[in-house]
């Protein structure tokens, strides 16, 4: 077995071991393509996704003051999640500010909206 599958092994270990922690969340992208001027409408199109996630939220404290931190993590698929600026877990919407993925796990760092 290569180091990869290890590692594929074991990254679905590990969420299969958190399976009660994570949540299912919906991540949303819109495009704008134009204006309709006769309607006075932002026309534009968006893709939706509904994955499960575990969600982590620090508490960061410095000279400066304390903020927090929250990264949603889930098993990487192949699909390029840069695309995607909200998440949603129930009523609770987060936006995306940055999504990472190393091909074993896909990281979004994700800010209150």
């Amino acid at each position: 077995m290569s180091l990869k599958q290890k590692v594929i092994k074991g990254v679905d270990k590990a969420f299969d071991k958190i399976k009660d922690l994570l949540t299912e969340a919906t991540l949303t992208t819109r495009n704008v393509q134009g204006f309709n001027l006769a309607a006075n409408q932002v026309v534009s199109s968006s893709a939706v996704t509904v994955r499960q996630v575990f969600i982590e939220q620090r508490i960061r404290r410095s000279a400066e003051g304390s903020f927090a931190s929250i990264t949603a993590y889930m098993k990487s698929d192949g699909h390029d999640y840069t695309v995607y600026d909200t998440l949603t877990v129930g009523t609770k919407m987060y936006a995306v500010t940055s999504a990472v993925d190393n091909q074993f796990v896909v990281m979004l760092e994700l800010a209150n909206v």
